[in-house]
């Protein structure tokens, strides 16, 4: 196979370093990510280390965040960077980390560690206060290794700055609503919004995000509890957005939308919401359900 233009890997590459530029990324100075990656224990051994753990990290980050996706790419876009931008990744003699040294790093680093101090260092650099965080599980496509089954992660995701907040790995013999806990208890999302599928439709989740987060959510119900389905349903909120559909019909005009009618059983006909606000010890029940 041959490129299309005999210039093709010097344009490739001068795309990439526009998509982002490494010297933009708040790296060193006070609360820089440098000093992050300075807390995680060193797990090699001192003798005939070339590349601290900082540089390594922060070589890393500013190679995935350029778009590269495997440990190769990640070398190679380290070999393709100036010296001075490896000197101030932290690379003191303006050499790249060859795929070996990293892949040596990947495999001792831990890994649970490393995310939550770049989540809590994310939450620290914006407000939380008010905003939406979604939380939803999503299977690691090509995590996979033999016998292996593929990593499932929950993640916390800022609705507004489209960030990973934090994120936890589902144990093998467990499910999604076991890492709500220690999912949040690193972050202050007082005054947030945490939103959710049915999957956290759970008393236990509920109580938690009101009582001890002191933040507010929006979850959808579906029949994995129907109790609370049939308790909304009574309430006939047919104005509920969630309550109705959106159907496309293609006139002479173009596309329109309406509205047709109830959602059928197997969809979701309503959120179930509450407010830190109206959780006290003598007031109504934190999982009441009601008008949004």
């Amino acid at each position: 196979m041959y490129p299309l233009h005999r210039h093709a890997r010097q344009r490739e590459k001068q795309e990439s370093a526009v998509r982002f530029d490494p010297s933009s990324l708040p790296l060193v100075g006070e609360g820089g990510l440098y000093e992050v990656f300075e807390q995680i224990p060193e797990c090699r051994k001192a003798r005939g280390i070339r590349y601290k753990l900082p540089a390594l990290l922060s070589v890393t980050a500013c190679a995935v965040l350029s778009g590269q996706k495997s440990v190769a790419a990640i070398a190679q876009w380290a070999r393709e960077q100036e010296p001075e931008i490896l000197r101030h990744l932290g690379c003191r003699r303006g050499q790249a980390p060859s795929e070996t040294t990293l892949r040596r790093v990947f495999r001792v680093v831990d890994i649970a560690d490393f995310d939550r101090r770049v989540g809590a260092w994310f939450a620290r650099r914006q407000t939380l206060a008010g905003q939406g965080l979604a939380m939803d599980g999503k299977t690691v496509r090509g995590s996979a290794n033999g016998d292996t089954p593929a990593a499932h992660l929950v993640s916390v995701v800022s609705h507004d700055k489209r960030t990973v907040v934090a994120q936890e790995q589902v144990a093998s013999k467990t499910n999604e609503i076991k890492t709500v806990r220690p999912l949040l208890d690193p972050l202050p999302i007082e005054g947030a919004v945490v939103t959710g599928d049915a999957m956290f439709a759970q008393k236990q989740i509920a109580r938690y995000i009101v009582e001890e987060k002191k933040a507010d959510y929006v979850f959808v119900v579906k029949d994995n509890q129907p109790t609370l389905r049939d308790d909304i349903e009574s309430l006939h909120l047919e104005a509920f957005p969630p309550r109705r559909r959106r159907r496309w019909t293609r006139g002479p005009e173009g596309l329109k939308t309406g509205a047709s009618g109830p959602a059928p059983r197997s969809t979701p006909t309503s959120t179930y919401r509450t407010s830190a606000r109206s959780s006290t010890s003598n007031g109504p029940s934190p999982h009441r359900t009601g008008r949004p």
